[in-house]
């Protein structure tokens, strides 16, 4: 349960901290492809990541669960 909030939560984390750079980085350029990067690296990024984390996650977390819920 606390991981499931966990990993629900986390994209409003990254948020917080990206959000007020994008919106500096509009205000001070005043144009929009300046903050192109600010919305496709994360997206790409975090499409990489995904699958790489829970993939493995699917397949070793039944020897976690033995591990440490004996």
């Amino acid at each position: 349960m606390m991981v499931n909030s966990y990993v629900y939560s986390l994209p409003m984390m990254f948020a917080h901290v990206w959000y007020p750079n994008m919106q500096h980085e509009f205000g001070s350029k005043g144009n929009v492809e300046s903050i192109k990067n600010y919305l496709l690296k994360p997206m790409l990024i975090l499409s990489i990541l995904t699958p790489m984390i829970c993939g493995p996650a699917v397949f070793f977390m039944p020897w976690l669960a033995g591990i440490f819920l004996p």
